[in-house]
């Protein structure tokens, strides 16, 4: 089966909900470090969220890097998201010339999910037409 992640949809999906979880009770620890003048305290929290963007970018890059360009033969299929939308089961006419199709996601949220096709730098899946 060919999808447009080359991690489990799942687990990218909950890394981004992750470390945005983390990333909001850092801030609201932040917030009052500075509101009670813990200004040490804020200044490790920052780092902390920091170091936390910069482990979720390097993981985007990793998987990004770590995927192919697929172009996939006529009839067959790509699954597009596995979490809730199934948008699959794209079906080609079989006398189409020898060109390709890209389809993917309009949605600007998947170029933050590890493994997403739609991150930067991840290759492509196309239909061969």
């Amino acid at each position: 089966m060919h999808t447009n992640v080359n991690l489990a949809a799942p687990i990218g999906a909950m890394a981004l909900l992750g470390t945005g979880f983390l990333l909001f009770v850092s801030a609201l620890v932040l917030i009052q470090s500075l509101i009670i003048r813990k200004h040490g305290r804020a200044k490790f929290v920052v780092l902390v969220m920091l170091l936390i963007a910069a482990a979720y970018l390097t993981a985007i890059l990793i998987f990004s890097l770590a995927s192919h360009e697929k172009v996939l033969a006529r009839g067959e299929e790509k699954h597009f998201c596995e979490i809730d939308c199934h948008l699959a089961y794209f079906d080609l006419p079989a006398d189409v010339k020898a060109t390709t199709l890209l389809i993917n996601e309009g949605e600007s949220l998947t170029r933050l999910v590890i493994g997403h096709e739609n991150s930067p730098l991840h290759r492509k899946t196309r239909f061969q037409l």
